[in-house]
């Protein structure tokens, strides 16, 4: 019988805050995935501004 190959980027499952394989991930509107305790701690910062944004520079269609 054959064996099923799969081929995956380990930065499909990293996350660009802790840049550590995904822990709990949570995927945010613009599409990129983040460790919860990573866009939590990210967002929390954020509060006093009340502005959300993604902390990845990166455009979704790029990373």
């Amino acid at each position: 019988m054959a064996e099923a190959s799969i081929s995956a980027d380990q930065g499909q499952f990293s996350c660009s805050v802790c840049l550590d394989l995904l822990k709990e991930p949570v995927t945010i509107p613009c599409g990129h995935t983040f460790c919860k305790r990573c866009i939590s701690g990210c967002w929390d910062q954020e509060d006093r501004k009340g502005i959300y944004s993604c902390p990845d520079p990166a455009p979704y269609w790029i990373s």
